[in-house]
């Protein structure tokens, strides 16, 4: 709903009134002697209703999709549909539409099979003020991915970097929850900008797992000055998550001043490195860039 103003009724001497917008009113079903809730947030009146709006339904025909399936679908949860009914024509198709609501819808279960469509349903919902939790959460976990990817490297235990790709799913998990918060609750004018910082964060993740990936893999043995740029990347890292909790422009014009710094070390790692290790610095350059970017979406937030 756009912004809109009202005008304040005085009633009495010592009551003022102010009416709720229709829509809302309809939207959420309330009525002549119902209980609403206001919160005082940052100086601001949030109006909550105890009602739970109808909710909102999807189809998808799925058949000779692959390989975006899981990518549609996760379209349909982030969007913040609370139902929708998935059409496929083959086991391989069904059982695609499955791992993706077992491992990322949190809140979500199939509740009906039919022989070409399943209905996946929303039953528990999530609440605008878990938004923060789960965050921080996306937050920590990638810092913890970020520090056990250098110990294994260090360790050359190809058999952990193998295993820590699975943190990315965790924190595919935790993106695409709050990307669904962010599209049912949170105001607009913060929603595109914590939506780009935690799909951001979320592609970071994607930067590790392609390292431990790799690495795992081909059985490298970085080098020291390798290993270096990457302690240096995961503390760049540690630096935005300062920048967002404990939020100052001095802060911040000191992790935007580090970029500089972190590009002109890249330029001169790349020429003492092998191509397969090239490829783990381009990843960290890369993760560098991403963090950077999102100096712009924090000061939206924070300004």
């Amino acid at each position: 709903m756009e912004n809109v103003k009202r005008k304040v009724i005085k009633l009495g001497k010592n009551s003022l009134l102010v009416s709720l917008p229709s829509t809302w009113v309809k939207q959420h079903g309330i009525s002549k002697g119902d209980e609403i809730s206001l919160d005082e947030k940052e100086g601001k009146l949030v109006l909550s209703s105890a009602s739970t709006p109808q909710g909102t339904k999807a189809t998808i025909d799925i058949t000779n999709l692959n390989p975006i399936i899981k990518r549609a679908l996760g379209a349909l949860y982030k969007k913040g549909y609370d139902e929708f009914t998935v059409h496929f024509s083959d086991h391989d198709e069904l059982e695609l539409a499955h791992e993706v609501i077992r491992e990322e819808f949190i809140g979500f279960e199939v509740v009906q099979h039919g022989k070409n469509h399943l209905v996946v349903r929303e039953i528990s919902q999530p609440h605008a003020d878990q938004f923060d939790t789960v965050l921080r959460r996306q937050f920590l976990v990638i810092k913890d991915f970020a520090n056990e990817t250098a110990s294994a490297l260090s360790g050359k235990d190809h058999d952990w970097l193998k295993r820590l790709t699975l943190r990315d799913k965790d924190v595919n998990k935790l993106a695409d929850f709050c990307r669904r918060l962010i599209n049912k609750n949170q105001a607009s004018q913060q929603a595109t900008a914590l939506y780009t910082i935690v799909e951001q964060l979320e592609k970071i993740s994607d930067r590790y797992r392609d390292i431990c990936t790799h690495a795992g893999q081909k059985g490298l043995a970085p080098s020291k000055a390798a290993l270096g740029m990457l302690s240096k990347v995961n503390t760049y890292f540690e630096d935005f998550y300062h920048c967002f909790y404990q939020f100052s422009l001095p802060g911040l014009n000191d992790f935007v001043a580090k970029h500089k710094e972190l590009l002109g070390l890249f330029a001169k790692s790349y020429d003492h490195a092998n191509p397969a290790e090239q490829r783990i610095l381009f990843w960290l350059e890369d993760i560098t860039e991403k963090l950077f970017d999102l100096n712009g979406p924090l000061m939206v937030l924070r300004l």
